[in-house]
């Protein structure tokens, strides 16, 4: 509230001085009150053996390969539904963030990862290969079924649709928050 009042003050004040009506802008050297950053609402470690069990039922859903790839993994909900089979190396063991999901208003479009920092190679945790190998022959099955070609397969999302179009990282997270409530999950800051 603070900030967005001095915001609109400095605004205030900017155009005062551009007019004439005040010879310098008073605010001009005030600073904004730093914000405070929320403490990760992390899970405990009940919480991560309670959706480690919920994966286990079945580990190679869509759904559960996403919320794998956050709990093992620690990636972004973008960067899960930006993941292509093409960057993911079952047999080194490896996958690579190339490139993540973002969104303007209401559409949603493949990204470049916003740093150089988040753009890495990442060792796949041993829980998720045989997942991953499931959800690849699942997907396999499907681009057949669809008439897609042996070359079109790399370019699919690991979490997508065989048709090509990813899934949406809002999607993951409301599916993520059902599982959570079901699950009855409290984060470490409650």
């Amino acid at each position: 509230t603070v900030r967005k009042a001095l915001v609109l003050l400095r605004s205030a004040m900017t155009q005062a001085v551009e007019r004439d009506r005040l010879a310098k802008n008073p605010t001009r050297t005030v600073k904004s009150p730093k914000l405070d950053s929320p403490k990760p609402n992390a899970l405990d470690e009940r919480g991560r053996a309670k959706v480690a069990r919920f994966i286990a039922l079945d580990p190679s859903t869509r759904l559960n390969i996403g919320f794998g790839l956050a709990l093992y993994m620690g990636l972004r909900e973008g960067e899960i539904c930006g993941l292509r089979w093409r960057d993911v190396d079952l047999e080194r063991g490896s996958l690579s963030i190339e490139q993540t999901i973002g969104h303007e208003g209401s559409r949603w479009y493949v990204k470049e990862p916003k740093t150089g920092g988040s753009r890495r190679t990442l060792f796949i945790s041993d829980v998720l290969i045989a997942p991953l190998r499931e959800r690849m022959a699942q997907v396999r099955e499907e681009a057949v079924a669809a008439g897609l070609t042996r070359d079109e397969l790399p370019g699919l999302f690991v979490v997508g649709n065989v048709d090509g179009t990813f899934m949406q990282p809002h999607y993951l997270s409301s599916k993520w928050r059902k599982a959570a409530d079901v699950l009855e999950l409290i984060g470490t800051q409650g």
